[in-house]
């Protein structure tokens, strides 16, 4: 990736700063330093009085409505003075007044229950509060990540255990496909798939899991929170990073057969990643075979992803402390209907699996996800970024952290 910079000299910021500025423009005052307003008994040759600091001996102008015009401060009783009343000069300079703006740098306004609000906003293109920062490298590692989701090298299975009319659990896991079963089109399913030992806790419980599921009567699906964790295998250019996403959220749709089963589920997934946990991702890869350097590596990303997000204490655990330590991130999914029929044996593995015996077969949900279409969002545009910090204030406030 080549990674350009900009320079601008001082006479091209100040060019750029008097364009700014010069957004409200006035007719030329050709009168220069000879507006002297000896004889402008009604200031009718005045045009704009847009540089009218030469009135300060124009106190004298019976019935000229000048006799606080030292300054032209107070230049609003120029009756014939067609512009004065626009003339936003003060004490003599003719400065712009500007109105603050309606929102604070990194936010934009946007409509929340009818209502304009300012809204915290990060991420290529983004808008109505979505947050996106990793949009910055998706054209890095989308291609490659849609490789290894096409050809199996990465395979994440959703099951959705419970009543899907209440509140229920979705686990993820990784897999392989069953053995008996390796002939199947993953792209297309349905499959049948094979759980990795690595993907259960010391316990044998799903390392990723959200208990709080939902899907309305319109077949909207939301799941996690602040409390929600998943773990994306990101490639990206030869090298793969493990990246720990905390607050994962995850927001989508389902639909549902004649019979009620749910046939098809798509959405994103939206979280955060701790800088420290990207840096630590950088420092756990192999020496060998790196296109650039670890440092250049860390520097790069430190570079294009910017922190967003506050979603860590001053501990490192979940909460706040006023600081963006993390980046907001979105992945964007579709599911293939699939079935769970298999499980990696902990025998003859080096180093042994945490969990050496995970739960039977029969305990686990009929309704299981393949994770397809993997990718992360290009933008913090609606369709590919979620609101992560949930920041929202009234226009003219500062936007509160967290």
């Amino acid at each position: 990736m080549r990674t350009r910079f900009f320079k601008f000299s001082s006479a091209a910021l100040a060019a750029l700063a008097l364009g700014t500025i010069g957004c409200e423009s006035s007719e030329e005052d050709t009168g220069g330093t000879t507006d002297a307003d000896a004889a402008d008994g009604s200031d009718s040759t005045d045009g704009t009085d847009g540089t009218d600091s030469t009135d300060a001996a124009d106190g004298t102008e019976a019935g000229g409505g000048d006799t606080t015009d030292g300054t032209d401060a107070t230049d609003g009783t120029d009756g014939t003075d067609g512009e004065v009343s626009t003339d936003s000069t003060v004490d003599g300079e003719d400065g712009i007044i500007e109105e603050p703006p309606p929102c604070e740098v990194g936010s934009k306004i946007t409509a929340v229950d009818g209502k304009d609000q300012c809204c915290t906003c990060s991420g290529d293109s983004c808008e109505n509060g979505l947050d996106n920062s990793l949009a910055g490298i998706a054209s890095l590692a989308n291609s490659a990540l849609q490789g290894t989701i096409e050809d199996g090298d990465v395979n994440i299975v959703a099951e959705l255990v419970g009543d899907t009319a209440s509140t229920f659990t979705i686990n993820m896991y990784t897999a392989d496909l069953d053995p008996a079963n390796a002939e199947c089109d993953i792209n297309n399913g349905p499959c049948n798939w094979q759980l990795g030992l690595e993907a259960f806790g010391p316990e044998c419980t799903s390392l990723i899991s959200f208990n709080n599921a939902t899907i309305d009567a319109e077949g909207n699906l939301n799941a996690g929170g602040k409390e929600g964790l998943f773990v994306l295998s990101l490639p990206i250019q030869g090298f793969v990073l493990e990246l720990k996403v905390i607050g994962a959220t995850i927001v989508g749709t389902v639909e549902r057969d004649d019979k009620g089963a749910i046939t098809k589920m798509a959405g994103i997934l939206g979280g955060a990643v701790p800088k420290a946990a990207l840096e630590e991702a950088v420092d756990k890869l192999p020496e060998d075979g790196l296109p650039l350097p670890k440092p250049a590596i860390k520097n790069l990303l430190a570079t294009v992803i910017k922190a967003d997000i506050d979603g860590l204490d001053a501990a490192g655990a979940t909460g706040t402390d006023g600081v963006k330590e993390s980046a907001s991130v979105a992945i964007v999914f579709e599911g293939i209907p699939g079935a769970i029929t298999a499980l990696e044996s902990a025998e003859g593995q080096d180093p042994a699996p945490v969990c050496t015996e995970a739960p039977a077969l029969e305990t686990y949900s009929d309704v299981v996800f393949r994770m397809n279409a993997l990718q992360l969002g290009s933008s913090g545009k609606a369709g590919q970024a979620l609101d992560v910090d949930g920041v929202c204030v009234e226009p003219n406030q500062t936007p509160a952290e967290g």
